[in-house]
């Protein structure tokens, strides 16, 4: 693997912004820039096709704003009472709305 051709091929489309190294026999990509566009690009830049060196994208990009993940407005202990408490049926839950904070509080209280 050349890693200063790929960093030249990196800087030619990030404008020097990105570092590029060698880890653990992956290309490992940090820096900073402006848009997710130039984040992909970069990592469009330095993977390799049809290779066994995979691209570890490490890039800060500067005021990206998150879209707020969407959630199921359905909530269902159905899977809760089999899966997670099938031999201890007294201890189910009886709450039919039981949502993820609280399957959560249940596999932490099951002891491994």
């Amino acid at each position: 693997m050349n890693i200063a051709k790929t960093q030249k091929k990196v800087a030619g489309v990030s404008g020097g912004r990105v570092k590029v190294e060698l880890k653990d026999n992956c290309i490992v990509l940090t820096g900073s820039v402006d848009s997710w566009e130039e984040a992909v690009e970069a990592c469009s830049a330095a993977a390799v096709p049809y290779s066994k060196i995979h691209v570890v994208n490490d890039i800060e990009v500067k005021n990206l704003v998150e879209k707020p993940m969407r959630m199921p407005a359905i909530c269902d202990s159905a899977l809760v009472e089999e899966l997670i408490l099938p031999n201890n049926k007294e201890d189910a839950p009886s709450n039919p709305g039981l949502c993820s904070r609280e399957v959560h509080l249940i596999f932490e209280s099951i002891p491994l």
